[in-house]
């Protein structure tokens, strides 16, 4: 980890960046957009999650889980 926050290993640093995404939770609706930092564009909606609450990534990175909140009324 030091190595990578002083830029030794910028070759790993740099294909790390492209499989980064960002997560953005509508928590007053039920979408998600997933973001592409490099190009500050939305590169996926994920609809019909009622008021999505939070993200979980799995500890190898290969799957997303999305909390939810229902409510009763």
């Amino acid at each position: 980890m030091a190595e990578w926050v002083k830029g030794l290993n910028r070759s790993n640093a740099t294909a790390e960046a492209r499989n980064v995404r960002i997560y953005i939770t509508n928590s007053a609706g039920n979408t998600v957009d997933v973001i592409d930092p490099a190009t500050n564009k939305t590169v996926q909606t994920i609809y019909g999650i009622e008021l999505p609450h939070g993200v979980v990534f799995s500890a190898d990175g290969s799957r997303v889980s999305i909390p939810w909140w229902f409510a009763e009324g």
